[in-house]
């Protein structure tokens, strides 16, 4: 399994019912470059639908471009060649643009509903805060320093990623997509990009992991928050464990369906 691609399609709003089954039962099977080739009785039983809507919704996905199909073929005992299971292939980049575009347009839509708000860059540069002469406030009041406009302030500061040292752009998208998925609606301070890059950098200290190990445990594990400390427990309670663990995914393989409740079905 692709943890990779396995989250790629967790995030990706456009899949929803059968579609999202089906693409996660592939994504399941499916190695970092999107290859698989589970049968579709194998994709009927983990995703909990019929055989028939397993084909419909296969011919749909490959329809829209969200896979490939390729008939494969072995040899029988009998010596002729009979049909084996169909190769498929995720468009791993497609499902990676998505995400990224999803995280974009939601930055995006939040920038228009506060008018008032500094527009920030995509990369690590900070941008100063606009001055405090069309703010309308009475000159001896600062709405910096007033405890009462702080969550105000907050959202006006643009946030600056360089607490994290070397960071890449696809990096900060990064931490703003797994800080959504895992926070839900908690909001991204530079309080909080703070106490990331302390903790990351205490991980690197004690576990030797780089900045992408700790994006890449913090997303696998869904902590909502990230301390190294936690991973130091997680490891003593494993005899012998050294590395860090990754976080559990739900068991596609044991035939438990319940990590699919209340996504509504269709074709």
């Amino acid at each position: 399994m692709s943890v990779k691609v396995m989250s790629y399609v967790w995030d990706i709003q456009v899949f929803r019912g059968s579609d999202k089954l089906v693409m996660l039962c592939l994504a399941d099977h499916a190695d970092d470059s999107g290859f698989c080739w589970p049968s579709i009785d194998t994709i009927a039983r983990k995703s909990g639908v019929s055989a028939t809507t397993v084909k419909t919704t296969l011919k749909k996905l490959e329809t829209a471009g969200w896979l490939t199909r390729k008939n494969q073929f072995r040899k029988a005992d009998s010596g002729k060649l009979v049909r084996a299971s169909n190769q498929y292939q995720l468009p791993v980049m497609r499902l990676r643009k998505m995400v990224n575009d999803q995280l974009d347009n939601e930055q995006a839509n939040f920038d228009c509903s506060n008018p008032d708000q500094t527009k920030q860059l995509a990369g690590v540069s900070q941008i100063p805060a606009r001055g405090r002469a069309e703010s309308g406030d009475k000159p001896s009041r600062d709405p910096l320093n007033d405890p009462s406009n702080d969550q105000i302030t907050t959202r006006r500061q643009p946030l600056d990623f360089s607490v994290f040292g070397e960071i890449s752009e696809q990096q900060v998208k990064d931490i703003l997509r797994i800080r959504k998925t895992n926070a839900g609606k908690a909001p991204v301070t530079q309080k909080v990009l703070s106490m990331l890059a302390k903790e990351f950098a205490l991980a690197g200290q004690q576990s030797g992991l780089s900045l992408q190990d700790c994006l890449d445990e913090w997303e696998y594990r869904g902590w909502r928050s990230f301390k190294a400390l936690w991973l130091q427990n997680s490891v003593s309670q494993v005899p012998g464990r050294k590395a860090p663990l990754r976080a559990e995914q739900p068991d596609f393989h044991s035939g438990d369906t319940s990590w699919a409740d209340g996504l509504v079905l269709g074709v």
